[in-house]
């Protein structure tokens, strides 16, 4: 059972946002504060353990990361993320922190996956999901430890493709229409 609120800044936490972006691509983006991690102290530790803290879990096989198709790009930040849902104050958010940023990115991903910590990791995530074609969406998370995987991570489906099958409805009730007219237009029907 998830807390009804979680309250801290990044600390001994891991943030972990996995983001669906609207070109198809996905991102999943690790943040670590490297004062108050107890084992992530800079960013060689940070990018050496990264890719084995998570796992991707499809239905036909589990990946390290390391071993993803992923492309993958390091950064350093001051600030916390204002989106996170660790619902962070606004004196946290002006303070300067010593942040590691790696950013896991797909051009192809799944189109449903979870994620797994491995059993011997001990580091603990706060994992939420963000998707550009809802932004609107409330932010879904939950907080994983060694041994856990996350809930299905899905998709919403494109507008793009619910545009598509709209028009594609709205055509297959005109075209009965004009049939149902046409036939009735027609002299010598069988019956009449």
């Amino acid at each position: 059972m998830l807390p009804f609120f979680c309250f801290a800044h990044n600390g001994e936490f891991i943030t972990a946002q996995w983001a669906w972006h609207v070109d198809g691509s996905a991102e999943l983006t690790l943040t670590v504060d490297y004062e108050s991690n107890l084992w992530i102290k800079n960013a060689a530790d940070f990018q050496q353990a990264a890719d084995t803290f998570l796992e991707l879990h499809t239905s036909q096989q589990t990946t390290p990361l390391s071993a993803s198709q992923a492309s993958k790009h390091y950064a350093a930040a001051q600030h916390l993320d204002p989106r996170s849902p660790l619902g962070h104050s606004a004196e946290e958010l002006a303070q300067n922190y010593q942040l590691g940023i790696l950013h896991y990115q797909w051009k192809t991903p799944p189109a449903a996956l979870t994620l797994k910590v491995p059993p011997a990791c001990p580091q603990t995530f706060i994992l939420w999901m963000a998707d550009e074609q809802q932004p609107q969406q409330e932010i879904r998370w939950n907080i994983m430890i060694g041994g856990d995987e996350s809930p299905l991570i899905t998709r919403a489906p494109s507008r793009q493709s619910s545009w598509l099958m709209a028009a594609w409805v709205i055509f297959g009730l005109g075209l009965i229409l004009l049939t149902r007219y046409l036939l009735k237009k027609i002299p010598g029907r069988c019956g009449h």
